[in-house]
C-alpha cells in the first residue's frame, strides 16, 4: 500500500495558538508510524501570534510547502499593514457563505497537484477551519488519482444557531456536497461526529480527538510548595468567557480566607479580564502571563495544582471541546471545567473521568474548596497513565492511519 499523505492546513507554524496543534501533532506521529508525510500550507500571513519554536522538534524528513494566497490576511502581510488585526480581517466572514480564506484555495490546489504528481501521493487530508480549505481537497480529488479526507475541528457555524439565518440553506447544501465528495470524514469529538453523520453515512465519519505530545509528560511537574496554584492555558475570548468563575473565586477567597495564585497564559481577545479581576479584588492573586511559546506555556501549566477549562455556555459552542483540554490530560493534573452541563464538553467528561465540570457559582466554590483541601493534605489526585495514554497524538495518529488505510484498500 502507498502510505503517502498530503496534509493541507491554512494554520501551521510558525503561526501560533491552538489551531496549529492538530495538523502539527498528527503529521509528526503519522511520520513515526511509517507514513510519508507532506504538509501544504500558505505563505506568511498577518496573524495574532507566531511561535517558530513549534517546529524545533518537528521531523526534518517532513517537507513543508507553502502556497500563495489572495486572502485578506496574506494581502495585509504583503502590504505590511501591521496595524490591521486578524479580527478586523475576519469581520466580513459572517456574511459569506464560505469564509475570508477562499482566496487561498486556487493556490493550494495548484501546488497540491504538483506535489501529488511529484511524490506519488495517495491521500489528501484537509483540516478546517477555515471551511474553504476543503474545496482544495475536493478539487484535488477531482483532478488527481487520490483519496480525500475532510477533517472538522469546528462545526463551521452551520449547527442550530444559524438555522434561522439566510446563510443556513446555502451552507447546508455546500456541506452536504463536500461530505458526499469526501472519501472519509474526521471530527474532533463525538458530538461533532454525530452532527456530521446526520448529513452522510455513519460509516463515513470517525472521531479523531485532539491530543497531546507524549513528550510533555517529561516536563518538571513539581508544584509550588507554599501557594495553591490554578492555571488556565489558551485564548481568553467571548468563546471562553469565564462566566461565574471570577465572582466565585472572589467569594471563595473572602469566605474561606484562602491564599492562591491564578496564572493566565494565552492571548486575551475582546474581554475586560483585568478590569473584572481588579473590581473583584483578585488582581493581586493573578499573574497574566500573556501569550508564551508553547514549551514555556506548558511549563507554567505543569507547575500548577489545578488546571482550568473555560467555555462559553452559548448554544453555538455546544459542539466545541477546547483543544487545551488534551494537553491538560497529558500533564495529568486535576481539571476543573467551567462550562455548560449540556454539550460536547459535558459529554466528554461523562465518558472520560478526567476532572470535574460545573457551571453555577456555588458549585465552583465547592469544587475550589475541595481541591484546596486536597492540596493541603498533599493528596491531589493525578490522572493515571492508562487514562492519559489514549489521548496522545501517537494514539490519535494510529486512529487516523487506520481509518485512511481502510479507505485506500
Amino acid at each position: 500500500m502507498n502510505r503517502s499523505i498530503l496534509i493541507i492546513s491554512y494554520y501551521f507554524p510558525p503561526l501560533g495558538m491552538a489551531g496549529v496543534q492538530r495538523p502539527l501533532g498528527l503529521a509528526k506521529y503519522l511520520h513515526r508510524q511509517g507514513w510519508r508525510v507532506y504538509v501544504l500550507t500558505v505563505k506568511p500571513v498577518t496573524y495574532w501570534e507566531t511561535d517558530p519554536s513549534l517546529l524545533d522538534d518537528f521531523p526534518k524528513e517532513i517537507s513543508i510547502f507553502r502556497a500563495g494566497s489572495l486572502d485578506p490576511a496574506r494581502l495585509a502581510y504583503l502590504m505590511a499593514r501591521k496595524n490591521r488585526t486578524e479580527r478586523s480581517l475576519r469581520a466580513p466572514a459572517g456574511k459569506l457563505v464560505w469564509d475570508t480564506k477562499l482566496g487561498a484555495v486556487p493556490f493550494l490546489w495548484a501546488k497540491g497537484c504538483r506535489l501529488i504528481e511529484k511524490f506519488c501521493i495517495s491521500a489528501v487530508w484537509t483540516t478546517s477551519p477555515p471551511p474553504s480549505i476543503h474545496l482544495a481537497g475536493c478539487w484535488l480529488k477531482r483532478t488527481n488519482d487520490v483519496r480525500w479526507f475532510a477533517d472538522f475541528r469546528d462545526p463551521w457555524e452551520v449547527e442550530a444557531p444559524d438555522k434561522n439565518s439566510n446563510r443556513w440553506p446555502r451552507r447546508k447544501k455546500k456541506l452536504q456536497r463536500l461530505l458526499a465528495a469526501a472519501d472519509g470524514v474526521t471530527a474532533v469529538n463525538e458530538g461533532l461526529k454525530d452532527f456530521l453523520v446526520s448529513f452522510t453515512g455513519a460509516d463515513k465519519v470517525t472521531t479523531v480527538y485532539n491530543g497531546f505530545d507524549p513528550e510533555i509528560v517529561h516536563l518538571n511537574t513539581s508544584p509550588p510548595a507554599k501557594v495553591f496554584t490554578l492555571a488556565y492555558g489558551g485564548t481568553l475570548s467571548p468563546a471562553t468567557d469565564p462566566h461565574a468563575f471570577p465572582a466565585a473565586l472572589a467569594h471563595w477567597k473572602k469566605e474561606k480566607k484562602r491564599n492562591f495564585r491564578l496564572i493566565l497564559t494565552g492571548r486575551i481577545l475582546g474581554l475586560p479580564i483585568e478590569k473584572r479581576l481588579a473590581e473583584l479584588g483578585l488582581i493581586e492573586n493573578v499573574e497574566i502571563a500573556g501569550y508564551l511559546p508553547h514549551g514555556a506555556a506548558l511549563e507554567k501549566l505543569a507547575g500548577a495544582n489545578l488546571l482550568l477549562l473555560l467555555l462559553s455556555e452559548e448554544e453555538k459552542y455546544r459542539l466545541t471541546v477546547p483543544a487545551k483540554l488534551f494537553e491538560y490530560i497529558g500533564l495529568g493534573k486535576p481539571v476543573l471545567a467551567i462550562a455548560s452541563e449540556k454539550g460536547a464538553v459535558a459529554e466528554f467528561f461523562s465518558q472520560h473521568p478526567v476532572g470535574e465540570l460545573c457551571s453555577r457559582e456555588e458549585e465552583i466554590i465547592e469544587k475550589l474548596e475541595f481541591y484546596y483541601q486536597q492540596w493541603e493534605k498533599s493528596s491531589l489526585p493525578e490522572l493515571p497513565e492508562a487514562q492519559r495514554a489514549p489521548f496522545g497524538w501517537d494514539k490519535q495518529a494510529e486512529q487516523l492511519s487506520a481509518f485512511i488505510e481502510s479507505r485506500l484498500k
